[in-house]
């Protein structure tokens, strides 16, 4: 499956906090698979991230966090169905 073309972004959506790089504290700057800046004006990307809730303690730990630009994301996704 390949991800539909998106046209050009005219504007900056801001990133909820909660999708931040958790060791910088900052929004994902590059791809995890080819280091494409990821913050530049147009370029698309897609953040996956994975919790491990604790509902006893109130806690969460992160299990996986990572960006990618999309061209990297539809060819690590058809790597799936390889």
């Amino acid at each position: 499956m390949n991800l539909p073309e998106l046209g050009p972004i005219s504007e900056f959506i801001r990133i909820p906090g909660v999708f931040y790089n958790s060791v910088t504290n900052a929004p994902f700057d590059k791809c995890l698979f080819c280091n494409k800046y990821l913050l530049a004006s147009g370029v698309t990307y897609i953040i996956e991230k994975a919790f491990r809730n604790y509902k006893e303690v109130k806690k969460q730990d992160i299990i996986f966090e990572y960006a990618l630009c999309c061209k990297c994301y539809n060819l690590f996704y058809n790597s799936f169905s390889e």
